[in-house]
């Protein structure tokens, strides 16, 4: 994936489903969620589709650290690929930092 916001400030993992079709997951490999959230959408709350647990790698080859995620999957338009939040950022005990 080429483009995923890291939100230290979401509670969820959000993919969505044009990057699972890209990643030739089909919607039928998907486990139900019964989890809605809020927020995405500016006003309104929003039903995911479902979700998946899937590995996720930091960094490259020479140096990397992989865990299972749970991804909720929404059917929004979006320009990112995916948004990693805080419970994923704890598995990989990473801390997001911006530079100014």
């Amino acid at each position: 994936m080429h483009k995923t916001l890291i939100d230290g400030g979401s509670g969820l993992n959000i993919l969505f489903k044009n990057t699972l079709l890209g990643l030739g997951i089909s919607v039928e490999d998907l486990e139900e969620s019964d989890m809605p959230f809020y927020g995405l959408i500016p006003g309104r709350g929003s039903q995911p589709l479902e979700h998946i647990t899937m590995p996720v790698t930091f960094n490259d080859e020479h140096n990397y650290h992989s865990e299972y995620i749970r991804f909720e999957v929404a059917d929004i338009d979006c320009s990112y690929n995916a948004i990693i939040g805080r419970a994923a950022l704890a598995k990989f005990m990473a801390i997001p930092h911006t530079r100014t």
